[in-house]
């Protein structure tokens, strides 16, 4: 039989496996090389250069972030803040390739056309499969007594990410919004001494001053990767995929049919709907009833308003043009083929296998493939 003939039926068996569903991802993998999470903060003013004011609160909202994160042991680098007028920022701003988490404070004026009209003081949103990419953090430079601290907000809608990037359960998120969030807008109108447990100090050294924040989630603390970070995948499947990878490192079939494969055990993640992968936690005015898990994950009540929302978001954001950054690599890198190797000779696990596919595919070194291709 010619490899030509073989490699057709090694390509069919994969579509027949396909076909019944036997091949399936978890809805989030960390497939970023670089391991920590790469963040930048920008401040959008409406005036038509930064004032002293907005340097300040900058440099004060910047400080805050890392210092937060550092409270849950995040390991994370960051991108040189950034104030621009919103203008500009709308029309020059493009966010770093590598970028995992943009923190975007909007000033007064701003934060009240694009948050406050949609009963948000803030938000937390997540767009694509993968919880690494596409996270935006945004609110509103604009304290007053409908809403929490802005402090509060960043520090509330950080732990809204960083539990959700780790995928501690739907319920913890809730707890903790309800344990801390409620509590704290109670505390600021009436103060009493059960207020000392809801909230963590933070001291911005230019400022000289502590600023009270969300206490972390004690269980999330010096978690570095994803909790529930396994990958299903059916035995036949493995089989085959083993076979090809170790005909192709010892050159029984070309890499450019072997890349064809791995594109087609790519496909059926794609089946997915995409509004599941959207996710939205908002920060809603202090004047409400008892928040339900739809409060939060809702704008203002409706799918409908949830879905202006982030459809208005993710425009500002860029998320959709900088979904996956692509690559004009020609061919598998050469630590793939090593890493192939591993798994064949057993030495990485099924998950890390999969994971470093997925890098390629989301890099677009290898691409999806239709029948008729």
């Amino acid at each position: 039989m010619g490899w030509f003939t073989l490699n057709n039926i090694i390509i069919l068996s994969v579509i027949a496996i396909l076909a019944f569903g036997a091949f399936a991802f978890n809805d989030s993998f960390a497939t970023h090389f670089s391991e920590d999470t790469k963040w930048q903060l920008v401040y959008v003013t409406d005036t038509s250069v930064c004032s002293n004011y907005d340097y300040q609160s900058m440099v004060k909202y910047d400080t805050i972030t890392e210092k937060y994160l550092a409270l849950y042991q995040f390991d994370n680098t960051k991108y040189d803040p950034l104030c621009i007028n919103q203008n500009r920022y709308d029309a020059m701003y493009e966010m770093p390739d590598d970028l995992d988490l943009l923190v975007l404070v909007y000033s007064k004026n701003v934060g009240e056309v694009e948050l406050h009209s949609e009963k948000m003081g803030g938000l937390f949103m997540h767009s694509g499969e993968d919880k690494k990419f596409n996270n935006a953090i945004i609110l509103c430079d604009c304290p007053n007594f409908y809403y929490s601290d802005p402090v509060w907000i960043l520090t509330h809608e950080i732990s809204h990410f960083v539990l959700y990037f780790l995928e501690f359960d739907i319920h913890v998120i809730e707890d903790l919004v309800h344990k801390y969030d409620d509590k704290y807008d109670e505390c600021r109108s009436d103060y009493d001494d059960s207020c000392e447990s809801v909230f963590t100090k933070l001291y911005v050294d230019h400022m000289a001053y502590s600023f009270s924040v969300m206490p972390p989630y004690e269980d999330a603390i010096g978690i570095s990767e994803i909790k529930n970070n396994h990958v299903e995948i059916s035995k036949p499947l493995l089989e085959l995929g083993k076979v090809m990878t170790q005909w192709w490192t010892v050159g029984k079939i070309s890499e450019g049919d072997y890349s064809n494969a791995l594109g087609l055990l790519a496909i059926q993640n794609q089946q997915y709907n995409d509004a599941k992968h959207n996710v939205l936690f908002k920060d809603g005015p202090i004047a409400k009833d008892v928040v339900t898990w739809e409060d939060v994950l809702l704008a203002d009540g409706s799918d409908e308003n949830k879905q202006d929302v982030m459809e208005k978001v993710r425009e500002k954001m860029k998320i959709e043009d900088q979904a996956f950054q692509q690559t004009d690599f020609t061919g598998l890198p050469y630590w793939f083929k090593n890493t192939a190797k591993y798994w064949t000779d057993d030495k990485i696990t099924d998950e890390e296998f999969v994971r470093s596919v997925k890098y390629l595919k989301d890099r677009g070194i290898i691409r999806e493939h239709s029948l008729d291709e």
